[in-house]
């Protein structure tokens, strides 16, 4: 792929990905909205939010085949329509059951963008893949924030309707921009079909400690500074603080951190520090939320800024590396389709099942928090050669 041509299509699949969180989390702050709109229960207005996962979770290894046998341009251009057509009908609903149709339809475009992203990576051959990867990831989180952020103003301004307006257009502008690029995407060759694709790697081990621990603690931090002492609004507003800023660290993380990688003449070396950094910087977040220690003034919240951006600087880094010794495009885009199953199989189970037990048993939960970290922490430190060197050097 010539560099014209990369110039032209990388923008184009990122910016889709941003408008894809976008999407995403500008349901967050229109909870109480949309119950009170389309006469739903929590748990119903809940259920809108984990589709995305949901559909990581079912859809990312069908969208990674798809893409292995025929090219990634048809699996992108199905899932810009039904991005598209999923945010409209999100954005017309009077009704709960095509609110929620609409939700589906939209979600399903989610791993079909972001899953085969080892596919992107092979064909456009960039001579900087980490950094590829750590804009992608990074984007899509700035959309998840952006969206959490501005959500609020726009429906101050427009109402429930008008905001769903907004995300649809933006992501039809994104759509339109990314399907008048894929014509600069190469068409694989034929021995994406022939090779044998590892579907799951060590790596996997990477996104689910790193994705499910980051969810658990945004959606534990207010119950847990409540049992510190807090009142219930502060703790609900701090915690919600806290959430923001992990989404905005992780994205910083991912496009900063992540592309420093390329320009290291070993940067497997470079992911060993970022993962240890990741342990220590958890270690001091579950150590406050229990109060094992004081933070002091602004401890928290520069900890959970700090994590977001050290644990998705190296979470970029390990997806880079699930596709890196794949010998063609459709395999490495299955081995980051398994690398993303498995990240969020993390996040639908561990923060439902050991998150609880910061109120019950606060001991244990840091235990086995800080343990499924370390295990995640062993893999780059373990691995002889993880990645290789930059690919610039």
């Amino acid at each position: 792929m010539s560099n014209a041509d990369r110039s032209r299509f990388v923008p184009a699949y990122i910016f889709m990905g941003f408008s894809i969180g976008f999407a995403w989390f500008v349901l967050a702050p229109l909870v109480p909205s949309l119950i009170g709109l389309y006469k739903a229960s929590l748990s119903e207005i809940i259920m809108l939010i984990s589709l995305y996962g949901y559909a990581m979770v079912v859809v990312s290894l069908p969208a990674a085949w798809w893409a292995m046998k025929s090219g990634p341009k048809l699996l992108f251009t199905t899932a810009i329509v039904l991005s598209v057509l999923g945010l409209v009908l999100r954005a017309v609903s009077t009704h709960y059951s095509l609110l929620l149709i609409g939700q589906a339809i939209a979600a399903l475009a989610y791993p079909m963008i972001i899953s085969p992203i080892g596919a992107v990576l092979k064909l456009t051959n960039h001579p900087r893949p980490r950094a590829l990867t750590g804009w992608t990831i990074g984007m899509l989180f700035l959309g998840m924030a952006l969206g959490a952020l501005v959500a609020p103003s726009l429906i101050a301004s427009l109402g429930t309707h008008g905001t769903l307006w907004v995300v649809a257009l933006v992501n039809a502008v994104a759509g339109i921009y990314f399907l008048t690029a894929l014509r600069y995407l190469p068409v694989p060759s034929a021995q994406t079909t022939i090779h044998r694709p590892l579907i799951i790697t060590s790596w996997s081990l990477v996104g689910l400690a790193v994705a499910s621990i980051s969810v658990m603690l945004g959606s534990i931090a207010g119950e847990a500074l409540g049992k510190l002492g807090m009142s219930q609004s502060n703790s609900l507003a701090l915690g919600s603080l806290l959430t923001a800023l992990t989404f905005l660290g992780s994205a910083l993380g991912a496009i900063v951190l992540a592309s420093l990688a390329d320009r290291l003449s070993k940067p497997y070396q470079y992911q060993k520090v970022l993962a240890v950094l990741t342990w220590v910087a958890l270690l001091w977040v579950a150590l406050t939320l229990t109060g094992k220690i004081s933070g002091g003034p602004g401890g928290l919240e520069m900890g959970f800024f700090i994590l977001g951006a050290l644990g998705n600087g190296w979470y970029a880094m390990a997806l880079e590396a699930s596709a890196h010794r794949a010998k063609t495009a459709g395999s490495a885009g299955i081995s980051t389709a398994g690398f993303s199953i498995v990240s969020n199989l993390g996040v639908a189970l561990i923060p439902v099942y050991l998150g609880p037990l910061i109120l019950s048993a606060d001991s244990l939960w840091l235990t086995l928090t800080l343990l499924l970290m370390l295990i995640a922490v062993m893999v780059p430190l373990l691995a002889k050669h993880p990645e290789g060197t930059s690919r610039t050097a």
